[in-house]
């Protein structure tokens, strides 16, 4: 969505044998835009061949070597490649969580076509990328039991709910300079794998990873937060659910008991201290994500007894059956 002309949107079911039928229509415009591939969001948004040939080779890499990139005849000066390659890193994790593990930090060599980028390697793990992934993707099967798979709603309430339980927050080493430790607290194999002590990164990558397993259109969103007048980096979601995007934070709604302030919330829901949510999580200005841009959240929220949209304004038609059509009345 963004920000131009609002328009109706009608859903409604009607039977032959109905005589009259009542819609509910909201006033807050759907988001088309979310009709592509959701778990490559970021990757639309790059622009040059550069770019995306960097993403592809971050997200499919098979171990945790360095790999080249074409510069793809483009003349540019290594501001410019930094910058380039810079964005794609961060398109690359933002889409694929499991990759920041390996790539927490990389280098470069700029004087040939094509140049060489080295990752670096949390030393977490050691079983290769291989071994990395199964190690993921048996952690994302034994929860499985868990989710509540009658409906998408069912399903992102259940993976807010394991991600807010099984984490807790690293306060002891959230300001750490150690290059592993700032590292651990905020990968998804930690999360996943480890000891479940991370920071607010680690909450946001696992509920995407476990979005993603299910196949419910989820991404990463980073910004500022609070609700006490400072506003402080902070990594949440925004899921994408019956045309609109809502947003998730199971960071704060990890308060010792599982919180719902933060699950499928739209822009005008209250949360702590009276604080409206599009006024407590602010998404980074162009500037500060590369020029990555995030998805308008909906002024409507999810009623959580019911699954269904809630907090619009609205207004009700009903339909009338009359010689052989349907009128309003």
């Amino acid at each position: 969505m963004n920000g131009s002309a609002k328009r109706l949107m009608a859903v409604f079911a009607v039977a032959v044998m109905v005589v009259s039928a009542a819609v509910v229509i909201f006033t807050d415009a759907q988001d088309s835009s979310a009709d592509t591939d959701y778990k490559k969001y970021y990757r639309d948004q790059l622009t040059t061949d550069f770019e995306r040939n960097a993403y592809d080779k971050i997200a499919n890499a098979t171990n945790f070597g360095p790999f080249e990139v074409d510069l793809a005849g483009s003349p540019w000066d290594a501001d410019t490649v930094r910058e380039r390659l810079a964005k794609a890193i961060t398109a690359a994790g933002f889409d694929n969580p499991l990759v920041n593990y390996y790539f927490r930090s990389y280098t470069y060599t700029y004087n040939t076509d094509p140049i060489t980028v080295t990752p670096g390697v949390l030393e977490v793990f050691s079983g290769g990328r291989s071994g990395y992934d199964k190690a993921m993707t048996d952690a994302i099967t034994a929860m499985d039991g868990e989710v509540d798979k009658t409906s998408t709603f069912t399903k992102i309430k259940s993976i807010h709910d394991y991600v807010a339980k099984t984490l807790s927050y690293d306060n002891d080493n959230m300001n750490s300079t150690d290059p592993q430790i700032a590292g651990n607290i905020r990968s998804v194999y930690t999360s996943l794998c480890g000891d479940h002590k991370v920071v607010c990164e680690g909450y946001a990558k696992m509920f995407k990873v476990l979005c993603d397993a299910y196949d419910i259109p989820c991404i990463i969103v980073t910004g500022i937060a609070g609700t006490t007048g400072t506003l402080e980096a902070h990594m949440w979601n925004n899921v994408y659910l019956d045309g609109y995007w809502f947003l998730v934070d199971c960071t704060w709604d990890d308060q010792g008991s599982i919180r719902t302030e933060y699950l499928l919330a739209g822009a005008n829901k209250t949360g702590f201290n009276g604080i409206k949510v599009g006024n407590s999580h602010v998404p980074d200005d162009v500037s500060e994500s590369h020029g990555l841009t995030f998805p308008e959240l909906s002024a409507l929220s999810i009623d959580l007894s019911t699954g269904k949209i809630e907090g619009g304004a609205q207004y009700t038609v009903t339909f009338k059956f009359d010689g052989g059509v349907y009128k309003t009345q």
